[in-house]
């Protein structure tokens, strides 16, 4: 119960911050990489703990998910992302985000989860495209193995779990 009850706190604590990026860095994007890394941790601790938390908890951490983690990935990847020209770790961890975000929240029905699923979608095609599904990223091996391989590879086998592949 200690451990359930701290990573609520945390969780809870996380989804009052008035945003999930550092506004220092680049402060013209909607996205950085500590949305990201946290768009991806609360979304995972959303799934585990789910069953522990009450729907006020689970309203308040739903909020923060789609306000500060999913509509800023979702905008930085429609609007201000060009993979040809841009660095590709970006997309592969903002897509990783993206995803496992709106997985964490697709049993709550929320309206745009198809519009997130589909630009999901979308990204990880043109990541196989691009850097080819061997995890061969061109910009380094550790991008391969620390952003492709955890991020999208998992990714699509929770997708294809759910019955939400394509």
């Amino acid at each position: 119960d200690t451990y359930i009850n701290k990573s609520k706190e945390m969780m809870l604590d996380l989804s009052m911050w008035g945003t999930w990026r550092d506004q220092d860095y680049a402060p013209e994007l909607y996205y950085s990489l500590d949305n990201m890394y946290l768009t991806y941790g609360v979304a995972i601790g959303y799934d585990i703990l789910y069953d522990y938390l009450n729907d006020s908890e689970r309203n308040i951490i739903q909020d923060a998910m789609v306000s500060k983690g999913l509509n800023p990935l979702y905008l930085f990847q429609t609007e201000q992302w060009d993979y040809f020209n841009d660095a590709p770790n970006y997309q592969i961890a903002s897509t990783g985000a993206l995803g496992y975000g709106v997985l964490s929240i697709y049993r709550e029905n929320h309206p745009n989860e198809s519009v997130w699923l589909n630009r999901t979608f979308e990204s990880i095609q043109t990541i196989l495209d691009s850097e080819g599904s061997d995890g061969g990223i061109h910009e380094s091996y550790m991008y391969g193995a620390g952003f492709f391989s955890p991020y999208i590879l998992e990714l699509i086998g929770s997708l294809k779990n759910m019955g939400l592949s394509q």
